[in-house]
């Protein structure tokens, strides 16, 4: 018989077991019902028996606020409170430093305040037009032109002086000086009065000592570095000795490039020994001052005084490329101070100073090395005792280090300018052009610290140790393990350092090639 599928008795499995399989016993044993998961059995207790405070919270939230305020309020009092000292201390430094400065932009906005309003914006456009003329390059050509005018100057000047030489020596000798010095005797008597205030100035003492020969040795440092850049992009063929650029590569450098080469070294070797003789003159006034201040009262001292007229004309004289003084000056006085300055050594004498100088080199590294076998010494102590031992005398200077202040301040001095000034002279005598640089660098630095820390020294002199600390940094100046004094120059000058764009561009494609 066949069975409809209508009928409800047709089918022997009942539709709630079809729909609701979890109900049935076989799905349960295969598939256990999990247990559930009181989360309430977990928290603690306290939390079901306490009422939440609406209001504790709020002032606990208040409480919080106020307090963070506090805290930046009391933190702003407390700044502002230290600033006032330091703030003080820094305007005393900075007069210190910088008073002429100061003065100068006091009087010039003095000057242009009483100015009248036509006469302001008159000064307004020429500041406006000297802008516009650096950023088109007008400046620029013009210094172009007054260089080749000041060498085509010298050019005649050194002509005339060789057709003066071939009559009389002694004449073309004493011909600069004493055009000199009629010159400075017209500018002191017979010119106008503003003439003679300029000389009579204190600030002019002050640039003409330190400001201008600092200036001439970055300078020089600088020529000389971009001189060596030069040369090194010459031997790939990109440039000639005149800067131009070419338009071969890899060419093979010329006869005329290789005597421009040679000729513009020699002229930076002789800049670089006439910023030495200079500093080195300067290093025998200033520590001769100091000894010298030991034993004369300056009472004494005060009552021989030299007029600034008579000073600055005479540094005139020493920077003065017609009259050369500061060579005149180290020729005549070298031979007081070092007896073996002015003595020409021979080529056997320089070989043999050689050979006996790597000689007692190598027996230095023979010790040293032993000290290292036998295990007395660490690997790395050996660089830092040669270069204890390279320094030698200096290291003497640290007796300062157990004296009074007033004769630690001319120790300082004689270690940072004394010792330095004497290895300087037998440097220039014997002609190692390899330590030019390391000591015309530590000049430019020693004497720009030497004048911060004088000028800081009227505020801060009274402060204990002041003066040996001083010592201490001028011996990690000078001392050739640590370098600070070239660490210092390449910090805080670097911007006299910067190549051109275009050397630059060329470099990175250099690299990346």
């Amino acid at each position: 018989m066949a069975v409809g599928l209508n009928d409800p008795t047709s089918c022997s499995v009942d539709a709630q077991d079809v729909f609701s399989p979890f109900d049935s016993k076989l799905f349960a044993q295969y598939f256990p019902a999990a247990a559930g998961v009181n989360a309430s059995a977990y928290l603690p207790a306290f939390l079901f028996e306490i009422d939440p405070e609406w209001r504790a919270m709020w002032l606990a939230f208040q409480a919080a606020v106020l307090g963070t305020y506090d805290f930046v309020r009391l933190w702003i009092v407390f700044l502002r409170l230290i600033a006032v000292p330091i703030l003080n201390c820094l305007s005393v430094i900075i007069e210190a430093l910088m008073p002429h400065l100061l003065t100068g932009a006091e009087l010039a906005l003095e000057y242009v305040k009483a100015m009248d309003p036509a006469h302001q914006a008159m000064t307004v456009g020429v500041l406006a037009a000297v802008g516009v003329c650096i950023r088109y390059g007008y400046v620029r050509r013009a210094r172009l032109a007054y260089v080749a005018f000041c060498r085509s100057v010298k050019v005649r000047y050194r002509s005339f002086l060789a057709s003066v030489s071939d009559k009389s020596k002694t004449a073309a000798l004493l011909l600069p000086h004493v055009a000199f010095l009629v010159g400075a005797y017209a500018s002191i008597y017979w010119l106008p009065t503003i003439v003679m205030d300029f000389w009579d100035n204190e600030s002019l003492f002050t640039m003409l000592v330190v400001v201008i020969p600092v200036i001439r040795s970055i300078r020089a440092i600088r020529m000389r570095r971009l001189h060596l850049y030069r040369e090194a992009l010459l031997e790939v063929g990109e440039v000639g000795a005149d800067g131009t650029r070419r338009n071969t590569r890899g060419s093979v450098r010329s006869v005329a490039d290789a005597a421009a080469l040679i000729a513009t070294t020699q002229h930076h070797w002789r800049t670089y020994e006439s910023c030495l003789k200079y500093w080195v003159l300067w290093s025998f006034v200033a520590c001769s001052g100091g000894v010298m201040s030991l034993f004369i009262p300056s009472v004494i001292a005060s009552l021989v005084t030299i007029p600034a007229y008579v000073c600055n004309l005479f540094l005139t004289w020493i920077h003065s490329p017609v009259t050369r003084g500061d060579l005149v000056l180290y020729k005549l006085l070298s031979p007081l101070f070092n007896p073996y300055a002015n003595r020409l050594h021979d080529a056997n004498e320089a070989n043999e100073a050689d050979n006996a100088r790597q000689q007692h080199q190598e027996a230095t590294n023979v010790v040293l090395r032993a000290l290292v076998a036998f295990r007395v010494m660490p690997e790395h102590y050996v660089h830092f005792v040669s270069d204890l031992w390279a320094q030698g005398p200096a290291l003497s200077g640290l007796m300062f280090i157990f004296t009074p202040g007033f004769v630690t301040a001319r120790g300082c001095l004689l270690v940072a300018f004394g010792f330095p000034a004497y290895i300087t002279m037998g440097t220039l005598a014997q002609q190692r052009t390899r330590s030019y640089e390391w000591w015309l660098l530590y000049f430019t630095v020693a004497v720009s610290v030497e004048y911060v820390i004088t000028a800081i020294g009227a505020a801060f002199s009274w402060l204990p140790l002041f003066y040996h600390a001083k010592l201490l940094l001028m011996l990690w100046l000078q001392f050739p393990y640590f370098r600070g004094a070239q660490k210092m120059f390449e910090s805080f000058f670097s911007s006299f350092f910067v190549l051109p764009e275009g050397m630059a561009k060329r470099d990175e494609a250099r690299q990346q090639a």
